[in-house]
């Protein structure tokens, strides 16, 4: 009796530990005194954090960068620039122990692209530099940013779309050996519509492109471009679905370069899905070594369409890919959201001004379950996992998920609100094609009024992660460090 008392108990704390493994190991809370981040990067180097904010809560003229340890401690601040009307932050990044601020300047005829570059120490390297030179008249996309797979690498790219080819500029940094480049490409193409859809830079630094093309109606074309940068040589490879229509697809590059692509396909259109789709590029000589198809089980799509729907050939709407996860062994997980919006008019009878009529128009967002779905190296799906939520509302800046990673675990963070517990981040746990908890509160002090910062959290290594909250007591901005 003693064994079994004992074995029901280790039982019962392995599930425990499991559960209520995250921790917060850091926290950095900014009162109302102190100037809230514009920006804010992990600095992997130190587990420190970097942000940028100004130096003055009365005045967002002059800006400056801080610098956290790893205990969310404030090491130093240094003024870098003064703000003008015709400038904006467009991106912070820290690659080893560098520090980048990029800032756009914009006047009638171009668009100036300026780098501050600072040290982890606050040692001042490159100021003022002027990095990219934009005629406005050819509409170019904003400045985005991606770092490769080891984190030794950025790109900072922008591009404008003309009548038969992109105009594609970037500039990167190599930690390895410290070198700044910028260059320029062209990415030609014959259709009448084309979207870029994902951008990345590899370890080795070349620069991949996947767009979407537009053949006929509602027939799309999905290619992804490689860019050699040292031998500026482009290739092309289009992705082609067997008389299927690819849905959505995203891809990832593992260290050696090769391309993994994974995503849904449907049997009648664009607009639906029914099973994943899921290719491999060997990167030596750019070509797909795997292409596999797999249809979502009856279990999965029972849950969204009744039995006759499936038989009759209906399948999922409203369903899209969010990320998609590589793993180990050259499979993929793919995280994918249930999304759509509903529109309502009310007739109102009594306004401010006395007795009447008005219409009140409504869009209210609705942010349903997530999916997970592990898919080996061939192709197929081991499994699929839903954490169930439902969340509505006119204002969506709080809804959807942040997930987190682990190699042991999927931790799915959101907002939400649980008669008899009340407004808190939840989580829920997936664990080896299961969920693994109920939905549990993580903060012992969040209010409703409290902001869930999501599109901000950041996952920052296989076991931490940065979740950003406003804490409505005390007008707390604050980041918390979280393990797992």
């Amino acid at each position: 009796m003693k064994i079994r008392i004992l074995t029901l108990f280790s039982v019962l704390t392995f599930f425990y530990s499991v559960l209520c493994a995250q921790k917060i190991e850091a926290t950095l809370a900014l009162s109302p005194r102190e100037p809230k981040p514009l920006w804010f990067d992990y600095c992997k180097i130190d587990k420190g954090l970097v942000t940028i904010a100004p130096i003055s809560k009365t005045s967002k003229r002059n800006i400056g960068i801080y610098k956290y340890d790893e205990n969310f401690k404030r090491e130093w601040v240094k003024e870098v620039y003064q703000q003008t009307p015709t400038s904006d932050i467009v991106n912070l990044s820290v690659i080893g122990e560098n520090i980048f601020l990029f800032v756009n300047e914009t006047f009638s005829k171009e668009r100036i692209t300026k780098m501050f570059h600072y040290d982890i120490e606050g040692k001042k390297i490159k100021d003022n530099l002027t990095v990219l030179r934009l005629d406005n008249s050819s509409k170019y996309s904003n400045l985005k940013f991606k770092k490769s797979f080891n984190t030794q690498r950025f790109l900072g790219f922008t591009f404008s779309i003309q009548r038969n080819f992109i105009d594609f500029r970037y500039v990167t940094f190599n930690d390895d050996d410290d070198v700044f480049q910028e260059g320029k490409f062209e990415i030609i193409y014959n259709t009448d519509y084309l979207e870029i859809i994902q951008v990345e830079i590899s370890n080795q630094g070349n620069i991949y492109v996947l767009t979407k093309e537009k053949r006929n109606k509602n027939i799309y074309q999905y290619v992804i471009y490689k860019y050699l940068v040292e031998e500026q040589k482009i290739y092309n490879l289009p992705l082609n679905a067997e008389g299927r229509y690819i849905t959505d697809i995203t891809f990832k590059l593992d260290k050696n370069e090769d391309i993994f692509l994974g995503g849904f396909y449907s049997n009648v259109g664009s607009n639906s899905i029914i099973g994943t789709i899921y290719f491999r590029v060997d990167n030596e000589n750019f070509q797909i070594v795997n292409q596999q198809y797999d249809k979502l089980d009856n279990d999965f799509l029972e849950r969204y369409m009744s039995q006759k729907q499936i038989y009759k050939g209906k399948e999922l709407m409203d369903f899209y890919l969010d990320k998609m996860v590589l793993r180990s062994d050259g499979g993929i997980v793919l995280f994918t959201e249930r999304f759509y919006s509903s529109y309502s008019s009310t007739n109102m009878y009594y306004g401010y001004y006395g007795p009447g009529m008005y219409y009140r128009d409504r869009i209210v967002y609705n942010y349903n379950d997530v999916a997970v779905l592990s898919i080996d190296n061939s192709g197929k799906i081991e499994w699929t996992s839903i954490v169930e939520k439902r969340q509505s509302s006119e204002f969506p800046q709080q809804l959807s998920y942040f997930p987190v990673i682990t190699p042991e675990k999927v931790v799915i963070f959101y907002k939400y609100f649980i008669r008899g517990i009340g407004h808190n981040i939840y989580y829920q746990v997936v664990n080896e094609g299961k969920v693994n908890s109920q939905p549990k509160p993580f903060f012992n002090d969040f209010s409703a009024r409290d902001y869930f910062y999501r599109s901000a959290c950041e996952q920052i290594s296989n076991n931490e992660a940065i979740l950003v909250v406003y804490k409505s007591r005390g007008r707390l901005f604050t980041f918390y460090k979280v393990s797992f």
